[in-house]
């Protein structure tokens, strides 16, 4: 693999400029998600050094990776709620000065010209050193699944038991973190909710929503519920808990 250049956020002060192209990799919808949007600032600012960026010989963002420091027990009972959840708990933590002992991993976004490079691999081992030299005792993901999207009827609980013949996962997303030594530590049903008026749905969607009911939407791992008589759609994304080894 080519070699790439790592940049942490506070060595990257132009990063909104020269990321801005990374944010088309997310559909629109993404970006009005309700539960964690007043604890992230303060994620973001705890943890600049879990935030990083790689950039290839021409100086070009081709990987956004974003990570945070949790107080988490190791068991599967106290794991946040999902991907919303864990941002609040950071938030919190950091907050009463709880000292965390787990990498939590946000997302990775890789440039849309850059995707079938190997970049997602090369982000979620950059992701685990990073978590190493902070000395954590451990790794979790509330893991997107990248193909999901395609199969939004299919309950998360059903599309995970899906193999291929040589017995990793049909995802190619979930089958990189396995690869590199991740196991599933429990489905997270109610990871992120986004709730918008019918209009702003139409407007985030670029579709016509004329009805109540259930609408398959562009990047959507399960349905969004369109209610014209309270004029409200709700989305509620379920992920899955990943655990990866740190040693």
């Amino acid at each position: 693999m080519s070699h790439y250049q790592l940049y942490t956020l506070p060595e990257f002060p132009d990063y909104e400029e020269r990321a801005k192209h990374l944010a088309s990799q997310w559909a629109d919808f993404i970006y009005h998600e309700v539960d964690s949007i007043d604890y992230y600032p303060t994620m973001v600012q705890a943890y600049k050094h879990l935030h990083f960026f790689l950039c290839d010989a021409q100086d070009e963002v081709v990987v956004h990776g974003q990570a945070m420091g949790l107080c988490w027990d190791g068991t599967v009972e106290n794991l946040p709620l999902g991907w919303s959840d864990a941002i609040r708990c950071c938030a919190e933590d950091h907050l009463k000065q709880r000292v965390a002992n787990t990498l939590c991993g946000v997302s990775i976004t890789v440039a849309p010209q850059h995707t079938g490079k190997g970049l997602g691999r090369k982000a979620i081992e950059q992701m685990k050193q990073l978590g190493r030299d902070a000395g954590f005792d451990y790794m979790i993901a509330p893991v997107r699944p990248s193909q999901k999207a395609s199969y939004p009827l299919i309950k998360m609980e059903n599309y995970v038991t899906w193999r291929r013949e040589d017995g990793y996962f049909f995802d190619k997303w979930l089958r990189i973190h396995q690869r590199l030594g991740a196991k599933i530590l429990k489905i997270a049903p109610h990871s992120m909710r986004v709730i918008g008026t019918v209009a702003e749905w139409e407007q985030w969607t670029a579709m016509p929503l004329p009805a109540s009911g259930m609408y398959i939407i562009e990047g959507a791992l399960s349905p969004v519920i369109i209610d014209h008589e309270k004029d409200e759609g709700i989305y509620v994304e379920a992920n899955i808990w990943m655990e990866h080894p740190l040693d």
